[in-house]
């Protein structure tokens, strides 16, 4: 839900996207006990609403990310496998559009937003069940 919000404030300032195309590599996978841990990367194009005079223009048809993530299962006692978290590793840029942080923060030109900063990043691009 916090996701659709997002998507509905962006469109509002900028038009949002149109369409994204993601794919996701696994670079590295263990399995220790009944956790078991996968080290993938996002690549993602992020379609602008633009027209094909835009892009004959000059402007970008799409921005595109480059993402790691590590994820962890956890097996269950029905033998279910949980995602219990979500580790994305931003390095020190900006936390992509694409990962929920703090709903209804924006960057209005001012300076990075308060979603942005590194001290907590870590901390809130952990996803708990």
């Amino acid at each position: 839900m916090r996701l659709k919000a997002k998507g509905k404030t962006y469109e509002g300032v900028d038009g949002g996207y149109t369409k994204a195309v993601v794919d996701v590599t696994v670079t590295d996978s263990s399995l220790e006990g009944d956790v078991a841990t996968l080290e993938i990367t996002e690549d993602g194009r992020l379609y602008a609403p633009l027209t094909a005079e835009d892009v004959a223009d000059g402007a970008p048809e799409y921005e595109e990310y480059s993402l790691p993530h590590a994820v962890t299962f956890a097996k269950q006692p029905d033998g279910a496998w949980l995602l219990s978290s979500d580790e994305v590793d931003a390095g020190s840029g900006p936390t992509p559009s694409t990962q929920l942080t703090e709903p209804g923060a924006l960057d209005d030109g001012g300076g990075a937003p308060d979603e942005d900063t590194d001290d907590d990043r870590k901390e809130r691009s952990r996803s708990s069940p």
